[in-house]
């Protein structure tokens, strides 16, 4: 079974270029350095319309420090980078219900509690009989 996020791995991954020091980025590079999580923002991207992903993609381009995008240009490179999320974004896992974090030892409390009444009659009826 592939991995959860390995869809958007040709997104995340793909060669932009280097940053002005000649480091090589991609995009979870760059969402990286704006400490946002590049899985999570290529799912939000990803569900969203080509349209507006794009523009918001661009913004976040025009909005990387020491950037070197203009308008325009950012706009194209959201453009073409938006085409390689999923077309149909696998959802987040919802996060799981009260019962969930349940832990096993939990429905072994009853034994418990059983097996320390059991130990305590027995002791009662051994000081009894002493």
């Amino acid at each position: 079974m592939a991995r959860p996020g390995r869809e958007y791995e040709a997104f995340l991954f793909a060669p932009l270029g280097d940053d002005s020091k000649g480091t090589p980025l991609a995009v979870a590079s760059i969402l990286g350095r704006m400490s946002l999580d590049p899985w999570n923002e290529a799912a939000s991207l990803a569900a969203l319309p080509a349209d507006v992903a794009t523009r918001k993609l661009a913004s976040l381009f025009e909005a990387m420090p020491n950037q070197r995008l203009e308008h325009p240009e950012a706009a194209t490179l959201a453009a073409r980078l938006i085409k390689l999320l999923p077309t149909h974004p696998i959802p987040a896992p919802s996060e799981p219900g009260p019962m969930a974090d349940a832990s096993p030892k939990e429905g072994r409390r009853p034994v418990v509690y059983l097996i320390w009444l059991a130990i305590v009659c027995i002791l009662l009826v051994g000081a009894a009989f002493a």
